[in-house]
């Protein structure tokens, strides 16, 4: 209360040290109204106070947002210059990108035009570069006015100097480039690092990104002149950043219709990207690079039946997916994770891979939904959403290129409602083909879950011909799927992307009935299915008199072919509470 009546009284030096000494008071309650009422105080010390308030912000742990709002609503844009000047953006993290909105908001008042001739002047003259002053000079440039970049320009020269200093340590050139990128003008000195093969590919994908985003046309076609020199990654990179802007995007295919190698690096999301676009001469591109029209889900579905029947090549399977997946999947340690992890798929039957193969779209998690955001500087991204703050996005796009957003920065973001994967797959591949990479994915899956009792192995027939498939011989996957020691069943089935998998040796082709042992007292509804190649089973989990209480459920037939085979378990949709406590699956003759 005493410090909310200092607003009410007249100033003195006084009043004024007892407000300072308040700031580091140990009830947070007294530190929060000292930097209320600073707001309402006019005198000389208050901006003093205000910008030894700013940097001790970062300490607050508890209620730290609601701290930090009191704090930056007695923030003026003066205020604001001085905090950034005095700190590094370290010591500020919390507020800083604040203090920088609220800095741009006083540029009419000379606050931020101070702020950025006191940075070009210091950052010139420096011997050794302040890296907070390129930091910040990279924030104040980002979507501000053509006069107060001209003065930010002061920092051009030093800028070009220590993104080329190979000496220089790595985060020093990562600002200085990113400073080239928002300042532009400078597509020359950033192709130059592109092309430079001793470069890492941190530097590399900085340099592509600040080249994207200020290169002209021209500089563009320079650049991809050398386009045989480059590596897979430095490819990857320029044709996603070059598509983010319609001239650099035109610029890049007249060059693809030149340049045969340039051409054949576009991947079937590039070219729905071209699809998608709002100009029509990027649309036009994609019957111009060669790419004949997309075949129909349903066509390619039935011109590719007969790979079925086929065996096929694991080892071709590999070279296939390297060539047309691995630039939104990840397997064996070769590709990106844009898209779903391919080792957690369930059904690896001929059919259920297929479809995901041609028809991509027809089941989309929403984390692996593509958006496209356009941003104030022009710029056009399709990728998935791949984390978001109350500050920004984190954009996922094919090969792996990830890009960070300031949400205020952005002018629209919308979500495609598809998956990135394009749907002409189908059609480029040749029924061989398909049953090469069907084996190949067949073949891979991440390693089990381990628990002691459980030890997943093949299991064989009985004299009768019955398969009796124990929880000890499962393969346990998912978030929460246990094995329980004492009962010896699968148990704590919460999520839709638990599974269990049993490999088992059919002794005789037939049909088999389906009956699991399992207990249920979760007083809600769930749905089970068993799956045996491109078949599936499910039905509705009973409820039984308790968890312990294991009774034997039919859950419909398989007609199944001699041989090695698996069997998964899993739930039918989301569960609710616990799908179900499993004991035994029996394939019984019929």
């Amino acid at each position: 209360h005493a410090v909310r009546l200092a607003e009410e009284v007249v100033v003195t030096p006084a009043l004024m040290s007892g407000l300072a000494s308040r700031l580091a008071d140990d009830d947070q309650r007294v530190r929060h109204q000292v930097h209320l009422s600073l707001g309402s105080i006019d005198h000389p010390r208050t901006g003093d106070l205000l910008v030894e308030a700013l940097a001790a912000i970062g300490a607050e742990s508890e209620d730290a947002a609601i701290m930090q709002a009191g704090l930056l609503s007695s923030v003026t844009p003066e205020v604001a210059a001085r905090a950034i000047l005095a700190h590094s953006p370290e010591v500020l993290a919390p507020v800083f990108g604040s203090l920088i909105a609220t800095a741009r908001a006083g540029e009419g008042d000379g606050a931020l035009m101070d702020l950025a001739r006191r940075l070009a002047h210091e950052g010139a003259k420096a011997e050794e570069p302040e890296l907070s002053h390129l930091v910040t000079a990279v924030e104040l440039a980002r979507g501000s006015s053509e006069e107060l970049r001209a003065v930010l320009a002061g920092l051009r020269p030093r800028a070009v100097e220590l993104a080329g200093a190979g000496e220089q340590e790595s985060g020093v050139r990562i600002v200085a480039i990113d400073l080239l990128g928002v300042l532009g003008g400078e597509g020359g000195t950033l192709a130059s690092l592109i092309a430079r093969h001793e470069e890492t590919p941190e530097i590399h994908d900085r340099a592509i990104r600040a080249f994207c985003q200020s290169a002209t046309p021209q500089e563009a076609h320079h650049l991809l002149e050398n386009w045989a020199t480059f590596s897979p990654s430095v490819r990857r990179g320029l044709i996603v950043g070059l598509l983010g802007r319609d001239p650099l995007a035109e610029a890049l295919v007249t060059a693809a219709r030149a340049e045969e190698s340039l051409r054949r690096a576009f991947v079937p999301a590039d070219l729905e990207r071209l699809r998608m676009s709002r100009n029509a001469t990027l649309r036009k591109a994609v019957k111009d690079l060669g790419q004949r029209a997309v075949t129909p889900v349903r066509e390619q579905l039935e011109q590719l039946q007969s790979a079925a029947t086929l065996t096929g090549d694991p080892g071709n399977g590999r070279v296939l997916f390297g060539r047309h997946c691995a630039t939104c999947h990840r397997l064996e340690g070769a590709g990106y994770e844009v898209g779903p992890d391919l080792a957690a798929l369930t059904n690896r039957g001929f059919h259920a891979l297929l479809a995901a193969i041609v028809d991509p779209n027809a089941a989309v998690e929403d984390k692996y939904l593509g958006y496209t955001v356009t941003t104030k500087g022009g710029e056009t991204l399709l990728g998935t959403i791949h984390a978001e703050t109350a500050i920004s996005l984190v954009f996922r796009q094919p090969g792996g290129v990830e890009r960070t957003v300031l949400r205020r920065d952005v002018v629209s973001l919308a979500s495609t409602e598809r998956s990135l994967m394009p749907e002409g797959y189908g059609a480029s591949l040749k029924p061989q083909e398909i049953a090469d990479l069907v084996y190949y994915l067949r073949e891979m899956r991440s390693p089990p879950k381990t628990f002691e009792g459980n030890e997943p192995a093949l299991v064989v027939a009985d004299t009768d011909g019955v398969l009796v498939l124990p929880a000890t011989r499962a393969a346990v996957y998912g978030p929460r799927l246990s094995f329980g020691q004492r009962y010896k069943i699968l148990e704590y089935w919460e999520s839709e992307h638990d599974f269990a998998v049993w490999h088992i040796e059919v002794p005789r082709a037939g049909v088999y009935r389906v009956e699991v042992e399992l207990g249920c007292a979760t007083g809600v509804e769930n749905s089970l299915q068993v799956i045996a190649g491109d078949q599936a089973t499910s039905g509705v989990v009973p409820q039984t008199a308790s968890w312990t209480d294991f009774q034997l459920q039919a859950f419909g037939t398989f007609t199944l072919p001699a041989g090695k085979q698996e069997i998964i378990v899993r739930s039918k949709g989301p569960v609710n509470k616990f799908l179900v406590d499993v004991r035994r699956v029996f394939l019984t003759p019929q």
